[in-house]
């Protein structure tokens, strides 16, 4: 049975989503389960109505929970992404933690890339390849196909690495990130510099120098973060003098 915690009336809603979402992450909540009524909501945590209800359709528009004329339930197909979805929402206009983030995917990504360099066969550089040969071919008005094959090029680096601890944090550190990427539209530019740096990332791992590896990982990753703070604060500078004009 899901156990509730009261919380101090200084805080809102993002505690009372908080709460919801660890334990439906700890199993105390299920797919399927029926929440409370708002007013045992209310009753259980300690807060007024108001942020119970904030709480609730934020929740259900994340995708977690599903609201009925007789009650709000755990969505049946609550997945990873949507709640990797959550974990962005605090950090996409921060730099500061964006920084972090960049800096964990960074550890955690040119690790595994000088891992998979070790235990990579011929025939697994030969399908990864064979990935950017794909990519490569890609116009420049399918960009969203081209962003997801990106996606299972470094997935696949990461399974490659064999370990899958590593690989699981890793793919946290990605979606996270990948949610923040899509408030800033995808460009030709963005997957033909990708191309060229996958290029650089095959024929260091054909040389089998895990120490090259890690070198092109990380000025990539460090070329990613410079542009994506840049095109954030940019779009938040623009937002703010509409809002002025408006």
């Amino acid at each position: 049975m899901a156990v509730f915690t009261r919380i101090g009336k200084s805080t809102v809603s993002d505690t009372v989503i908080d709460q919801i979402m660890n334990l439906i992450r700890t199993g105390q909540l299920k797919a399927g389960d029926r929440l409370p009524s708002e007013h045992g909501l209310v009753e259980k945590l300690g807060v007024g109505r108001s942020s119970v209800r904030e709480a609730l359709k934020a929740l259900e528009a994340l995708g977690l929970v599903t609201r009925r004329k007789d009650g709000s339930y755990v969505s049946d197909d609550f997945s990873m992404p949507a709640l990797t979805k959550t974990l962005s929402l605090g950090i996409l206009s921060q730099e500061l933690e964006i920084r972090h983030l960049y800096h964990a995917r960074r550890m955690l990504e040119t690790h595994l890339g000088e891992l998979a360099t070790i235990n990579a066969t011929d025939e697994d550089l030969d399908e990864l390849d064979a990935m950017c040969t794909a990519m490569e071919l890609t116009p420049d008005d399918h960009i969203g196909w081209h962003v997801r094959q990106d996606r299972e090029f470094h997935r696949t680096i990461a399974e490659l690495a064999g370990n899958p601890v590593l690989t699981r944090l890793w793919e946290v550190a990605f979606e996270v990130l990948f949610e923040v990427r899509k408030r800033i539209p995808f460009t030709a530019r963005n997957i033909r510099y990708s191309d060229e740096r996958h290029r650089l990332l095959m024929a260091a791992m054909r040389d089998r120098d895990g120490a090259a590896v890690g070198r092109i990982i990380n000025e990539t990753l460090e070329w990613g973060e410079k542009n994506l703070v840049t095109m954030l604060a940019a779009q938040t500078r623009e937002g703010q003098r509409e809002g002025q004009e408006a």
